[in-house]
């Protein structure tokens, strides 16, 4: 029989933090891009229609943030 040892957040605490930012960036990316979408789909067609494309764009810069924590 093998004991579990019980996760040492100390030790992964870089990492569970970089997880936390990387998901609340991906998120508050891709969030405005779906509802903006939404609405102009079921409540408005013309709505927001001049940054959409901007918004299109914005959720694949977040691997540009952490290129170099990757290595």
């Amino acid at each position: 029989m093998s004991r579990q040892q019980g996760v040492n957040w100390r030790r992964h605490r870089r990492m569970v933090l970089q997880l936390w930012v990387m998901s609340s960036l991906h998120l508050g990316l891709w969030l405005p891009l779906v509802s903006t979408t939404l609405i102009e789909t079921t409540v408005q067609p013309s709505f927001m229609i001049n940054q959409l494309e901007t918004m299109r764009f914005a959720p694949y810069f977040i691997p540009l943030f952490f290129a170099n924590d990757m290595s």
